[in-house]
């Protein structure tokens, strides 16, 4: 029904895809480009612009890009039958589906070079975009796009600093929901102030110490009344690898699509970041780990990991913990389905042929192929793995017997859940002030919702999108000038409308984008959109200066649509440099002096309506 809504009811549907999934491909297909707002801005681009452009990006990152394609494990060839699914990597990687996803990328990257640029992971994305729109849509060059200007822009810079910052926030997240195993993972040093308030778990007299902490003398019984704060490995290593977060980069690069080999979770958490701010994939990741603790605090305590090695000392084999807890994290089995193995449980049995060469001293051959048994059979006390091979298998039917099992509250219902009561425990506006963490002005979180979404009506509150903004003028980041695509010639001087029929520009254009000197006029969404309007009423912004490649970029005035003013200089689309702000009346009070992304930063003067200064 909301489907069928015109307009569609953006926040109801967000809503839906968040809390409830939205369930098919045939859903996706119609909603996946509303929660991406295309063609509400600008008419969407079909993927033959994109297909046509992408000889514009460099020889060296087309052919990775196309390395890549052919190297997923999404794509299956034949568009006609399945355009996209998971199957193995040693499915043919030819096809006209993996070559025309490897043309989408390149052309999308290659629409905005030097501000765009691939990475590896961005195939993996991609993929599932064209899995469940290429059917029946056109949109799929579209939605990249969008996700490398929106969500993933972060991504596209060209480095991994602005996602590392990000990652920073993880052991955060991790504390609030679990204080106990965040303490086990990080070390003391890089502990977060949020687990603090629960020490590490005490155990009482009826507990007996792991393994891997009792005396050399091997008892484990313990005196009356005794008690013992349990270790782990974090308290006696750096943990060099755990505390920089490297084992979750692929979460941000590839929403976690690198790491699953089921469409349908993939697809179901695709459906909650779309409709989320950017980042929703943090408290998902966040989730998983917990979910996943008694595992962690085994390993980081050294109890599950068998009696066998040469030393039972945590701190000699610390190198090995930290590198298995890394692995495991990186796998995140609670969100993956890959179950535990049972003991002693045995491990995919097959029969196998093959078949024999014969030679002058094997008499018994007789040049047909035998069949043999395979079995796995996994020893989880001793760490170890029987292979057992037996001839003449085809008389006894395989039996599987169960091989994993799947703690309770796993599986990608069960971290969605815990990932968005998370974030309603602590929002990321809420994490941010805590931490006295000012987002970068410029990367995805500060910029959400875009222009696009709220042209689209999707709305969220000013808390939480944009933080630390009562140093300054307690404004936004300013339009971001994406909306140029289609709009412009490629170069000259124009007077045009915006698709939407609320923004209008007059000035000059390059390479199709505002850049040079110009005006533009953009009426809020409790404006008129008739451009004949008294554009010096009340809910119209107006900026009137330089641009740079649709962005404002040097000197210039703004009038806001409360009635507060600025003229100055601008950086990349925000009030940057030197410049005089001006507030609404009543008052009229005055700023005069530096600003930084839009906040009143360094040396600068206030006249308040008084005049006092």
């Amino acid at each position: 029904r909301m489907l069928a809504s015109d307009p569609i009811p953006v926040v109801a549907l967000a809503e839906l895809a968040r809390c409830r999934g939205l369930g098919s491909d045939a859903v996706r297909a119609r909603a996946w480009p509303a929660l991406l707002a295309l063609g509400v801005d600008r008419p969407a681009n079909g993927d033959d612009v994109y297909e046509r452009r992408a000889s514009s990006l460099s020889q060296k990152d087309a052919n990775q890009v196309t390395l890549d394609v052919n190297r997923s494990h999404w794509i299956r060839g034949d568009p006609a039958l399945s355009p996209l699914s998971p199957v193995s990597q040693t499915t043919n990687p030819s096809g006209p589906a993996r070559a025309k996803l490897a043309r989408l990328i390149q052309g999308v990257v290659g629409s905005h070079a030097g501000r765009s640029h691939y990475y590896q992971g961005l195939h993996d994305v991609a993929a599932i975009l064209q899995t469940a729109l290429a059917p029946t849509t056109d949109l799929t060059g579209a939605a990249i796009e969008r996700l490398t200007l929106g969500h993933l822009r972060d991504c596209v810079q060209g480095g991994l600093g602005a996602v590392m910052d990000t990652l920073r926030l993880l052991p955060h997240l991790i504390a609030v929901a679990d204080p106990e195993l965040h303490a086990a993972l990080f070390p003391p040093s890089n502990r977060s102030s949020f687990g603090a308030a629960k020490p590490p778990t005490a155990m009482g007299n009826d507990a007996k110490p792991p393994p891997a902490m009792r005396n050399d003398a091997g008892s484990g019984d313990t005196a009356e009344g005794d008690s013992f704060v349990v270790l782990g490995v974090a308290d006696l290593s750096d943990m060099e690898h755990i505390v920089g977060c490297h084992f979750a980069v692929s979460w941000l690069l590839t929403w976690f699509s690198h790491g699953l080999d089921d469409y349908a979770t993939a697809a179901r958490l695709f459906d909650l970041f779309l409709a989320s701010d950017p980042l929703m994939p943090l408290y998902v990741g966040a989730a998983a780990v917990v979910k996943d603790r008694d595992e962690l605090l085994g390993m980081a305590r050294g109890s599950n990991l068998g009696s066998n090695s040469e030393s039972n000392r945590l701190d000699e084999r610390a190198p090995i913990i930290e590198g298995l807890l890394h692995m495991r994290l990186q796998r995140l089995p609670a969100l993956t389905g890959a179950g535990v193995p049972r003991s002693d449980s045995v491990v995919n049995p097959m029969d196998v042929e093959v078949a024999t060469a014969g030679g002058d001293d094997d008499d018994d051959d007789d040049g047909r192929a035998k069949r043999a048994r395979v079995t796995v059979t996994v020893d989880d006390e001793n760490a170890r793995v029987r292979v057992e091979v037996s001839e003449d298998a085809a008389s006894t039917p395989v039996t599987h017997r169960p091989v994993t099992h799947h703690p309770d509250g796993w599986g990608v219902r069960a971290v969605v859940r815990a990932a968005l009561e998370l974030h309603a425990r602590i929002p990321p506006a809420s994490l941010h002030t805590v931490l006295g963490v000012v987002p970068d002005p410029a990367g995805a979180f500060a910029s959400y919702p875009y222009p696009w979404l709220r042209d689209a009506g999707f709305e969220v509150p000013d808390t939480f999108w944009k933080v630390g903004n009562s140093r300054g003028s307690k404004r936004g980041p300013t339009d971001a000038g994406r909306a140029d695509e289609g709009v412009f010639p490629a170069d000259g001087r124009v007077a045009a409308a915006f698709p939407c029929g609320r923004r209008w520009y007059a000035g000059d254009v390059s390479h199709g984008r505002r850049h040079g000197l110009g005006r533009h006029i953009d009426a809020t969404s409790d404006a008129t959109s008739d451009a004949t309007s008294d554009t010096n009423s009340p809910g119209f912004e107006r900026y009137e200066g330089e641009w740079r490649m649709g962005l404002r970029h040097g000197l210039g005035c703004a009038v806001f649509p409360d009635g507060a003013r600025y003229a100055g200089e601008w950086s990349e689309g925000h009030m940057d440099g030197w410049g005089m702000y001006t507030w609404p009346a009543p008052g009229d009070a005055a700023y005069v002096g530096s600003f930084r992304a839009n906040e009143r930063s360094g040396l600068g003067i206030v006249t308040h309506a008084d005049r006092r200064q």
